[in-house]
């Protein structure tokens, strides 16, 4: 069966250094799948921006969302064309702080899925949407 690559965009928020590990984690999962890590892979945002983004896209509102702090900041990075299998199992497996926010969502042709993955304190929530079209 083949695997139709996915591309994923993910959204955190957190303290500096765990930011860092989460792209350094990303960047080392590409340069496995790619050969190669571009830089307009990864972009540093403001943290407000990216509560504000989860907070419109999350399908699932039952946990609510903290606002961040002054002092944290915010990343954006798009894995794009990578094995299905592969980095969803990494993505559920990626070490994300307590307190970290993080938030990815991609579309599963072979399924026709939107899933989403919110982790807020530690915990993983997943869900998935019926869907015969990519989102945009």
């Amino acid at each position: 069966m083949f695997i139709k690559p996915i591309t994923i965009r993910l959204l955190a928020y957190g303290q500096k250094a765990n930011l860092a590990a989460i792209r350094t984690r990303a960047a080392a999962m590409l340069k496995e799948e790619h050969g190669t890590v571009e830089a307009a892979w990864f972009a540093d945002a403001k943290a407000a921006d990216v509560h504000a983004e989860v907070v419109a896209k999350r399908r699932d509102t039952e946990v609510e969302l903290k606002k961040p702090s002054p002092s944290q900041d915010g990343i954006i990075l798009t894995l794009p064309e990578v094995n299905e299998r592969m980095v969803t199992e990494w993505i559920h497996e990626l070490p994300v702080a307590r307190t970290c926010v993080l938030f990815a969502t991609w579309y599963s042709s072979r399924e026709s899925l939107a899933w989403q993955l919110l982790v807020i304190d530690g915990e993983r929530s997943s869900e998935s949407q019926q869907q015969d079209t990519p989102p945009t």
